[in-house]
């Protein structure tokens, strides 16, 4: 399901050349002022008004009035303003993306698909046009071709976290979550902060909860990694992504996208032994000794990834269980706060460095599954 989404007037007015007519993007920020309080059609009269002083400069008056147009869901007329966007030559991805997404508002995904084809022919590096995309293939139930596209917008615009959070999203939501997992970590180092991040911290938890479970004091049993495969209805997708439990089983063989044909699951396994339960402590102690097992068994060499490598520089430096609670902690405040209370300092240390020193995304160090399929 689509979500219309708000342009920041800030980020807008870097990409385009409006410096020759202050009145211009004074013009424009009282229309987004506009926008946000509700007076749409006063909100068009004046970026109608201002684009006549920039007539055939400039995209970002056809892109608003497209934008408030979709506002009032008055959907051909913001497919006729995006038309008109896209042809100028300061056009940007956003000006596609809107195009499309209009276009599947209306049903019309086929053209909503041409649409993004077109603008990746113009921008083959923007991740936003793989997620449109990918968001289509997942209202057509094709989910393989969904993963593809968000895998393909990975390599292209790593840094892009979206496309991440949606792969993440749907593994998550399976009996196949060993993906879902590793997908979520790289969001969660990539969107920092945002209300996304909470939930992705939550969501991580409860896959590792509900997916590890002690047989005995010396037996464990893992379920990250399940082949799968089943056909559902966009209504029953619909409710599983809003997370409610009682419809994972909607999701458990939706994705039949081969998990990691590595030691993974069986490491993972392994750096359970030695616990009997699932909280954030053990949790952090199980990832922790995950990473360490994995390169003590050399399996980086066959199977190698970026995110492994942070938690192993992580480790060394001391930081381990610091990031292992800040990736985790949403999930049980109570907790963090027991242990922030006993690691005060070297919480604020792992916060400097990590602040400093964030994780290195790029198509040789993110999930490449070619590597692993």
């Amino acid at each position: 399901m689509r979500i219309l989404k708000f342009t920041l007037f800030c980020l807008l007015l870097s990409t385009v050349g409006l410096a020759q007519d202050p009145s211009s993007k004074e013009k424009i920020g009282h229309a987004i002022d506009l926008m946000d309080n509700g007076l749409i059609d006063e909100a068009i009269n004046l970026l109608e008004d201002a684009k006549k002083n920039e007539a055939g400069k400039h995209h970002i008056f056809d892109y608003e009035i497209g934008y408030a147009y979709l506002m009032k869901k008055d959907y051909q007329n913001a497919i006729s303003s995006f038309k008109k966007a896209i042809k100028f030559k300061d056009a940007n991805d956003q000006c596609f993306q809107m195009l499309g997404n209009s276009y599947d508002f209306i049903g019309e995904s086929g053209k909503a698909l041409k649409t993004y084809d077109k603008g990746l022919k113009r921008f083959p590096n923007s991740g936003r046009l793989y997620l449109e995309k990918g968001v289509v293939y997942i209202s057509q139930k094709e989910y393989n071709l969904a993963i593809n596209m968000f895998d393909q917008g990975i390599m292209k615009d790593p840094m892009y976290p979206s496309n991440y959070y949606k792969a993440a999203s749907l593994y998550l939501l399976s009996k196949d979550p060993g993906w879902g997992i590793i997908y979520g970590e790289y969001f969660m180092n990539i969107e920092r902060g945002s209300d996304r991040t909470t939930d992705m911290s939550k969501w991580l938890y409860e896959a590792y909860q509900q997916n590890i479970s002690f047989e005995s004091d010396t037996a464990v049993s893992t379920t990250l990694a399940k082949e799968i495969t089943v056909q559902l209805t966009v209504e029953d997708l619909e409710k599983a992504m809003k997370s409610d439990k009682a419809q994972e089983e909607l999701l458990n063989r939706a994705l039949n996208i081969p998990f990691l044909n590595s030691p993974y699951e069986s490491t993972f396994a392994l750096a359970c032994v030695g616990q009997d339960s699932i909280d954030l402590a053990s949790l952090s102690t199980i990832r922790n000794q995950f990473i360490e097992i994995y390169y003590a068994n050399n399996h980086q060499e066959a199977y190698p990834l970026g995110l492994f490598e942070y938690q192993k520089k992580i480790i060394e430096l001391g930081y381990g269980d610091a990031y292992n609670y800040w990736l985790l902690g949403n999930s049980d405040d109570a907790m963090l706060d027991i242990w922030l209370e006993d690691n005060h300092e070297l919480w604020n240390e792992f916060l400097e460095w990590y602040t400093a020193n964030p994780m290195e995304i790029t198509p040789e160090t993110t999930i490449d599954r070619n590597i692993f399929d």
